[in-house]
């Protein structure tokens, strides 16, 4: 255990109240509840291994974030296991990564495959897609899902099997919208997935920036299917060329609501020239995707749009920065995604509602993680989640690429409606 940790760890099963608390703050460990005890050492019942599903993908659209939130997952349950031995524990956490491939087919396959096993407790999945299609499976098999990052608001369902240590998109679109308006773009052109995922952030963000005063296009919602994009840029093409001829390029911004596809998006569109003369926004899903900036022809397509994403704000505390620190190494130093931080929340959430409750058993741990979770300070900070078992707020940072780096560009403060952008960034 690291000096770090170990004097974290400390400070924790002594009650000493810290600033940011290792997973666990004292309050979740030390201070009872009227509802859930919260002890510094196991209040018995459980021993040996408890098995925990990491269902995430590690190959296919989301593979860059989700190799990332396997990784970060997995550092969560190592770094719990240390907590648990330093409490006196007799049990410990293992992961179990399965593949999901970042489809949705191949994600009910392996979260039987987990069940079949007695796994029942799962971190992930990863997409909102892909909850939608095996949430009835979970909900029927008594089984408990931890997304990092699914944002549907379609899914923000009180009292079902899928918590979420994120926030839905009925508050991401309307802060996209805001940052692009705020930057004084009159014309919104979105280009979306046609998935559970796409249709949530380009209904919420759409509306949210008509009702702001601003002009938004239907624009173009393709098949999450499609490889090839070009007769989709075609249409682009065109509609950024009407709205440029009457509005200026200044002023008509693009709106990319897309998962690794982004990088064959931005290849198709450098054919184009009118397209690389507005700005291009994205949503959390593209945030630090390397694989934009490792290919030359998107990255010098992204650079010249300022292609600018948000993702969820972390308060850069002592756990954030181990936990930035850890992947950084295990990843050639690039900074991690910001679900990274999520995934490595919702484990220690789900380890500390079994440490607190005594058990593993599905039913019991729904009704303890939103009383954990409330008193959890974690990599993002707070983990308060909300009635549906969302996080309940959230605060974004700005990721653009700039000189074909990703760049942080300030960060938009939803409670005040508010972007405070870095000096470069603004410049």
């Amino acid at each position: 255990m690291s000096n770090v940790k170990v004097a974290i760890v400390a400070l924790v099963c002594l009650g000493i109240g810290v600033g940011a608390g290792f997973g666990i703050n004292s309050s979740t460990t030390v201070v009872e509840s009227d509802l859930i005890p919260a002890p510094a050492t196991d209040v018995g019942g459980l021993s040996g291994t408890i098995d925990v599903g990491i269902l995430l993908p590690l190959t296919g659209q989301q593979s860059t974030h989700g190799t990332e939130n396997t990784a970060a997952a997995m550092l969560a349950i190592e770094d719990f296991n240390e907590h648990l031995e330093t409490v006196g524990a007799d049990w410990r956490m293992r992961g179990v990564s399965e593949d999901t491939a970042t489809s949705p087919v191949v994600a009910l396959e392996k979260l039987g495959a987990l069940n079949s096993r007695g796994i029942q407790l799962i971190i992930g999945p990863e997409t909102s897609a892909e909850i939608r299609t095996i949430k009835g499976y979970a909900d029927s098999n008594g089984m408990l899902m931890f997304s990092p990052s699914s944002t549907a608001p379609s899914l923000a369902i009180p009292n079902d099997s899928v918590f979420r240590m994120i926030s839905d998109d009925s508050k991401q679109g309307p802060a996209i919208s805001s940052i692009i308006g705020q930057a004084d773009k009159t014309v919104l052109i979105p280009v979306w997935r046609g998935d559970a995922w796409g249709d949530g952030v380009h209904e919420t963000s759409s509306v949210s920036f008509a009702e702001n005063g601003g002009i938004t296009d239907e624009g173009i919602r393709y098949n999450p299917e499609t490889v090839e994009f070009s007769a989709t840029m075609s249409l682009l093409d065109e509609k950024v060329t009407n709205y440029t001829e009457e509005y200026g390029a200044d002023n008509v911004a693009v709106l990319l609501i897309a998962f690794s596809e982004a990088l064959q998006i931005m290849q198709s569109a450098s054919y184009y020239d009118s397209l690389d003369d507005v700005k291009w926004y994205g949503t959390s899903a593209n945030s630090k995707e390397y694989k934009i900036i490792e290919d030359p022809v998107a990255r010098e397509f992204a650079t010249n749009v300022e292609f600018t994403t948000i993702q969820i704000i972390a308060t850069h505390n002592e756990i954030y920065e181990r936990v930035n620190t850890e992947l950084s190494a295990q990843f050639g130093g690039k900074e991690p995604n910001g679900y990274a931080f999520t995934s490595y929340d919702a484990a220690w959430v789900l380890g500390s509602a079994m440490l607190q409750t005594g058990t593993d058993d599905v039913e019991t741990l729904k009704r303890a993680i939103p009383e954990v979770a409330e008193r959890n300070f974690g990599s993002i900070g707070p983990t308060r989640l909300n009635e549906a078992g969302d996080l309940a707020g959230t605060d974004y940072d700005l990721w653009a690429i700039y000189d074909g780096q990703w760049v942080n560009g300030g960060q938009y403060f939803r409670a005040t409606d508010t972007l405070q952008l870095n000096p470069d960034y603004a410049s």
